[in-house]
């Protein structure tokens, strides 16, 4: 009886894996964050503006968090292979990373675009000088590289396995993209357009787990989208834009359209960009490679690899 309450297939059940992750994880964050005030570390936010250098620590910071939650679990709980949880090393930084990271700059751009023919965004003029302009660049790359790595090796990392084994693929994806959108209220500059947008792009993040088997797509395009957006554009990001940004631009107009005070993830266009980036890679990568384990040792690939479903 008892191990039909605690053990199953798997070894321990899906929902007790996950209690224990949370503590876990909870009890790192709370730690981080005494560490953090005995520091007295720098505020990331100054007049507005997102500083790099305090970001960079604090991105570090909840990319740990999630990083050693997940180990505690794989090595002390699950025993199972590091490459099933969505960051595989032999993959780290490599063509499928990079190829997220340009879909990423070229969805936004394509949007901005639209938005400039539409009459609500205007790019406006170069206002670093050219050094400097390299090395904030190089810095918000950075930054944005450990928001791709702590976003969604949190949300979609432990998580997402875990809820994958215990009530299938999508159900996990809806969960953890409500859990992605309800992590963006707590930013003073969003709108419910944008809120509704941060689901929806969890879910396309999702899609995009599930087709290549592992996070590094999906890092690499959260890395290129916010470096783009912070600092290649200077657009404003839930309402913040990031010092040292390379453009000036002008957002006027409907803010339906143009997001407004929010940014460009504030406007309605965003769904049609994250839709037409579903599509285009839903044929670019047709095969699932990620579903429930079946049993221990072994991450299913069942008979749905075959065909072509969402």
């Amino acid at each position: 009886m008892m191990n039909n309450i605690f053990i199953g297939p798997l070894g321990l059940r899906a929902g007790w894996r996950l209690l224990l992750f949370v503590v876990v994880l909870a009890a790192l964050i709370f730690g981080m964050q005494w560490m953090s005030v005995r520091l007295h570390l720098p505020s990331m936010v100054e007049h507005g503006a997102i500083r790099p250098g305090p970001a960079l620590l604090s991105e570090l910071e909840q990319f740990l968090e999630a990083l050693f939650a997940t180990l505690f679990m794989v090595k002390l709980v699950d025993r199972r292979m590091w490459c099933e949880y969505g960051l595989p090393l032999p993959q780290a930084l490599r063509r499928l990373f990079w190829t997220g990271a340009m879909a990423g700059l070229a969805a936004l751009s394509a949007q901005l675009v639209v938005m400039r023919l539409l009459r609500v965004f205007y790019f406006g003029h170069m206002g670093l000088p050219l050094f400097v302009a390299l090395h904030y660049g190089a810095v918000w790359l950075l930054v944005f590289l450990l928001v791709g790595l702590a976003e969604e090796f949190l949300l979609r990392g432990y998580l997402l396995r875990t809820l994958t084994d215990g009530i299938g693929f999508w159900p996990a994806a809806a969960l953890t993209s409500l859990l992605f959108a309800l992590a963006h209220t707590g930013n003073s500059g969003e709108s419910k357009i944008g809120i509704l947008a941060v689901f929806v792009v969890g879910l396309f993040l999702c899609l995009t787990v599930r087709r290549t088997g592992h996070l590094w797509w999906a890092v690499g395009f959260h890395t290129g989208w916010d470096w783009a957006q912070s600092f290649l554009f200077g657009v404003a990001d839930s309402g913040m834009v990031a010092q040292g940004h390379l453009l000036s631009p002008t957002i006027t107009g409907n803010p339906v359209l143009s997001g407004g005070s929010v940014g460009p993830e504030g406007s309605a266009l965003i769904y049609l960009t994250i839709g037409v980036m579903a599509l285009l890679f839903h044929r670019a990568y047709p095969a699932v490679k990620y579903d429930r384990r079946k049993a221990a040792g072994a991450v299913a690939l069942g008979p749905e690899t075959q065909a072509h479903p969402l």
